[in-house]
């Protein structure tokens, strides 16, 4: 959809669901407000105890309690997207979208802050690198609320993917055309959010299912007649219709209809023998004007037919199974290519075409790859020593550099599945113990960095030998065992987190079989 058709479409949306959309703003709003209130009563209260040993806990707590708060208002607030896309997939939307488990808010908030931490590395280092992260990760709150069986890796991978450089481009400028808007916001002291909030909403929500269809191979249907003259045609040929997909059975043939923006994949599976005769026929059906490709390799036919013109794809089609089966060609299997009786199925996001003894195959695959513990060992470690190098970094600049436990446990874990192939419970206890090493060997070193700049001492190697002694000293000790314990606390989230998700995701099959049978 062009920007400009985007922008229409979201603002007349926007006036039949203004209020709709501000009312889950502000029930998001409510529930932050609270919290925060909250907070700061109990952090009142704490204070007038005024004891040594509150005092002595009271900054952990203070921490802690504040990184919960962000966290589940982080959370709290992607479930937004759920809400918007059922107005948009309906008209009309629930409250109770809002509602998930309190360790999916978690999850999703902790996702949310390592995109924040990302971008503002990229900021560090230079401005660009910042504004190119922050629009490639832009949809990973939308792929929290929508794909929460997703983990981390596969969140951040599908964002990564989804948001080409074309893609960036055109979420930039839809981004940048509404500076009006906002400007006028500003001008009329907020007044002018009450109209541009939803209606940008509106339009950066249905970009990313947009964006979301055509990553997962069901792009959306352009407008409401081609939605109607696919359906209209399915219902004429006895087909179905699954997104922007059309497939069944034509003369007797498994067909599988694509109708994309720009032109309709056709593919048909034959099992013959007669290559030379069929060839001739293709290269004379390469002369009509409507055809953009024809290709027939491994027993299937694609046709690639120019616009969505569905008298054409009618015509091929009656045309090339009438002329296939006088050539003496059979319907077939597209896995194993023989004439048998085929079910439509759902494989790997892909509408295919297998007979009984494929489908059992493939339902039965196995898809997960062999661990390889010796190799993840190295993944753990290279992550983890990755991490323990931020740790001594952003220690030297804040106290919240604690919180780098967290992405020192999340390095080690995804180091440990790129390198093993797949992430296990002991995959999981491999990866802590790297952690749990790298933390102790980070806060040594950070400690001996610190000794280093804040003294006249030589060089950082004298500092080095030096730090035993004082950590020695109570005081230095204190701290030491304190940031040591943050960090394993933050590290804990972590592994719960990947626990929790390797125990409770359901294995969804490989295949899943469709109404349509031949």
């Amino acid at each position: 959809m062009e920007r400009k058709d985007l922008k229409l479409w979201a603002r007349k949306e926007a006036n039949n669901h203004r209020w709709q959309i501000w009312k889950c703003l502000l029930i998001i709003l409510l529930v932050t407000l609270g919290l925060i209130v909250s907070l700061i009563l109990i952090f009142n209260w704490l204070l007038s105890l005024k004891t040594a040993s509150i005092i002595g806990v009271l900054d952990f707590v203070i921490v802690l309690a504040i990184l919960l708060a962000y966290l589940f208002s982080a959370g709290f607030s992607t479930q937004f997207y759920c809400y918007i896309k059922e107005i948009i997939n309906n008209g009309n939307s629930d409250l109770n979208l809002l509602k998930t488990s309190f360790i999916t808010y978690i999850r999703n908030g902790f996702i949310c802050w390592l995109i924040f931490f990302i971008d503002l590395l990229g900021m560090f280092l230079f401005i660009l690198p910042g504004i190119f992260l922050l629009i490639k990760f832009l949809p990973v709150p939308y792929l929290l609320a929508n794909h929460q069986e997703m983990n981390v890796i596969d969140i951040l991978k599908t964002s990564w993917q989804m948001m080409s450089l074309n893609k960036m481009k055109d979420l930039l400028l839809l981004i940048l055309s509404f500076a009006g808007w906002f400007i006028l916001g500003i001008f009329t002291f907020l007044i002018g959010f009450i109209w541009a909030l939803p209606y940008f909403l509106l339009a950066l929500s249905r970009f990313f299912i947009i964006l979301e269809n055509e990553y997962f191979g069901l792009e959306e249907i352009q407008n409401e007649d081609n939605s109607k003259e696919i359906q209209e045609f399915a219902l004429l040929n006895n087909l179905d219709v699954m997104g922007n997909n059309i497939y069944g059975l034509f003369n007797d043939f498994p067909v599988v209809i694509k109708v994309l923006p720009e032109n309709t994949i056709i593919k048909i599976s034959i099992a013959g023998n007669k290559r030379s005769r069929i060839d001739n026929y293709f290269a004379k059906l390469e002369r009509l004007g409507f055809l953009k490709t024809i290709n027939y390799s491994n027993d299937i036919i694609t046709i690639s037919i120019i616009s969505q013109n569905l008298n054409n794809v009618y015509e091929t089609l009656k045309n090339i199974t009438m002329i296939i089966r006088k050539i003496g060609y059979q319907p077939a299997c597209c896995h194993c290519h023989c004439n048998k009786p085929v079910s439509f199925c759902l494989y790997h996001g892909e509408i295919v075409y297998v007979c009984k003894d494929c489908f059992n195959e493939l339902k039965n695959k196995q898809s997960v790859p062999k661990e390889k513990y010796s190799i993840g060992f190295l993944g753990a470690v290279l992550g983890a020593l990755f991490g323990g190098l931020i740790w001594i970094l952003i220690y030297q600049f804040t106290a919240f550099g604690r919180i780098t436990g967290y992405i020192i446990a999340l390095l080690a874990i995804l180091g440990y599945q790129k390198f093993a192939g797949r992430l296990s419970l002991s995959g999981l206890i491999i990866s802590g113990l790297c952690s749990v090493v790298s933390l102790l060997v980070a806060e040594f070193f950070g400690l001996s960095l610190q000794i280093f700049l804040a003294t006249r001492i030589d060089s950082l190697i004298q500092a080095i030998i030096l730090t035993p002694n004082f950590i020695m000293h109570s005081d230095i000790i204190y701290l030491v065992v304190k940031d040591i314990l943050f960090g394993l606390c933050f590290m804990a989230i972590a592994f719960i987190q990947y626990s929790y998700s390797l125990t409770h995701t359901e294995k969804k099959p490989n295949i899943v079989k469709l109404d349509k049978t031949a």
